[in-house]
């Protein structure tokens, strides 16, 4: 399978305000990456299909999971040349 970019960006559902440095990752692998400080994320090498993203925030010290939020995101094959 080819193998491509997922990219995104992190927000509060309420506010629509973005959620800088939020931990994001590919649910059940290994795979994952910090966002940015305006939410912005980028996992490299991601295996064209469809993925499940989780997406967590810490809001204050010693809140196990203020935010968490996780959603399905077909990876398409970047077109042949």
């Amino acid at each position: 399978m080819a193998q491509t970019l997922l990219q995104g960006r992190v927000t509060d559902a309420a506010t629509g305000k973005p959620l800088p440095f939020a931990a994001v990752y590919i649910n059940t692998t290994t795979r994952g990456t910090t966002a940015n400080e305006d939410g912005n994320y980028k996992l490299t090498g991601v295996t064209a299909g469809t993925v499940e993203v989780v997406a967590s925030y810490l809001t204050a010290p010693n809140n196990k999971n203020a935010g968490n939020a996780t959603g399905n995101w077909p990876i398409l094959a970047p077109p042949a040349i």
